[in-house]
């Protein structure tokens, strides 16, 4: 326990500060004196938006939690629903209440170097970031009544972002001196975040039973998996059941790669929640890359890098939902298939509906960012298409991984301790860190030269194809 918190302060110390101070240095630098109305209507729908994925994640994981035992204990005393969860609820409230705080003192600083310091100004961004930050949970904890109240605020926030973005549009044309009125819009968050949280409070008592136990369930197995390095596994806890297009008839072509496409694309239409939101995750990725085009303004090769390294481990996440049949063939690589065809064929034909959709959406996101700022629109859309191609082949060396080797397991006693459990952390998590590796070598090439980013890529790919070759060769070999 020492030694974790040892760890964990002194990569803190290391590596936080550094990006910490990075991004403070890269906001000053770039924020304008005065702060456009079209950028604070930008800002809102992108946190309404935030807001209307945290509203569906409830549906995982809620700040109403605790244990099994505790849950029986709360559905059978006549105590208070609220006294008996009022930890899980305070802990959650004040870990949001921090890092709202922490994110408003990171753009005031970044003001304050501007020499554009205003005590009433600080104070509301601070105040509004908490607010967002209370919102937030609170939107959970309601939403944890049930499906309805989660896609009712989903619907509410994704209209909301829609009026936010339409404003920005209309406001666009003002110039920054004119846009000033930011002042009521920062003073109403905190009293929105006051209502819900209030709602919220009132709403527990409702909490059902069978929802949070399920809940408990899930968590208790999924930590046990995750624990284990079993993270494929773990995931896979987190799907739901299918409740759309149950009855929707599939018109299957006569070419074996075109039926397993429209059966991709089909089970993607299934599960709109989760393809959603890999999407909204990948237009975050295409409008990060088009930033990276004119990266001679973000401030150096180091913030570029942080920027690239950021962009693929969003693009790498979002794309685990779009990528399940992927994941299944590689599962059952070794076994007698299904269809006609090697492993490595089918592989390549479940590839097709999530490259399609990445490439696709993170390349339309990064030419409409581009326009909006300002860089090339060309090179932007090459530069998303790029990025989406490697991605897509850190999922293909994923999907082959395989099972955690024994080998692993094997203790590695030094002077601090057994550092067997850091090699089954690394095991677990070498896609994450192949992403951030690959994203911050993306993100300096592209710096350089286009033609070198270029070469680079193709390097990159056909490394990424030989060690998926290999994986499975030797998958093939133990099954």
């Amino acid at each position: 326990m020492l030694h974790g918190i040892y760890l964990g302060v002194l990569i803190m110390m290391t590596l936080g500060v550094a990006i910490i101070r990075m991004l403070i240095l890269s906001l000053s630098e770039q924020l304008p004196s005065t702060i456009p109305a079209s950028w604070t209507m930008c800002v809102l729908g992108a946190i309404a938006l935030l807001l209307a994925g945290v509203a569906l994640a409830a549906a995982q994981l809620g700040p109403a939690c605790a244990s099994l035992a505790e849950l029986d204990l709360i559905h059978s005393s006549p105590l208070p629903r609220g006294l008996l969860l009022g930890r899980s609820l305070r802990r959650s409230w004040v870990l949001a209440s921090l890092a709202g705080m922490f994110f408003g003192g990171v753009w005031v600083v970044a003001r304050i170097l501007q020499g554009e310091f205003e005590p009433v100004w600080a104070l509301l961004t601070v105040v509004g970031c908490v607010g967002i930050g209370i919102s937030g949970v609170s939107i959970m904890l309601i939403a944890q009544l049930g499906r309805a109240h989660r896609w009712a605020f989903a619907g509410a926030l994704a209209g909301a972002a829609i009026v936010c973005g339409g404003a920005a549009l209309i406001l666009s044309g003002l110039s920054p001196g004119d846009a000033r009125f930011n002042v009521p819009v920062f003073a109403l968050i905190p009293v929105g975040a006051v209502a819900l949280a209030f709602v919220a409070v009132r709403s527990v008592p409702r909490l059902r039973r069978q929802p949070l136990r399920a809940q408990a369930l899930r968590w208790s197995a999924i930590s046990g998996l995750a624990y284990t390095g079993e993270l494929r596994a773990a995931v896979a806890h987190l799907d739901t059941p299918v409740r759309v297009g149950r009855r929707w008839r599939w018109s299957v072509p006569r070419n074996q790669g075109l039926a397993i496409l429209s059966r991709d694309l089909l089970g993607m239409r299934r599960t709109p929640a989760r393809s959603l939101a890999a999407i909204s995750g990948l237009v975050a990725s295409g409008g990060l890359c088009a930033s990276l085009t004119g990266s001679g303004e973000i401030g150096g090769a180091f913030p570029a890098a942080v920027l690239g390294a950021a962009l693929m481990v969003i693009a790498y996440v979002s794309l685990g939902p779009l990528s399940r049949g992927m994941w299944i063939a590689g599962e059952y690589a070794g076994s007698a298939p299904l269809l006609p065809g090697s492993v490595g064929a089918s592989l390549a034909r479940h590839l097709l509906a999530p490259a399609v959709v990445a490439g696709g959406t993170m390349a339309i996101a990064a030419v409409v960012t581009a326009g909006i700022i300002g860089t090339n629109l060309l090179s932007a859309g090459i530069a998303s298409g790029v990025a989406a191609l490697l991605v897509c082949l850190l999922r293909l060396v994923s999907a082959v991984k395989g099972t955690l080797p024994m080998a692993l397991l094997a203790p590695i006693p030094t002077e601090i301790g057994d550092l067997a459990a850091i090699s089954v952390v690394l095991w677990s998590l070498d896609g994450l860190i192949w992403a951030v590796l690959l994203g911050g070598i993306f993100a300096t090439a592209l710096m350089a030269s286009g033609v070198f980013t270029a070469c680079l890529a193709l390097l990159a790919a056909a490394a990424l194809l030989l060690w998926t070759r290999r994986r499975l060769r030797l998958g093939v070999e133990s099954a």
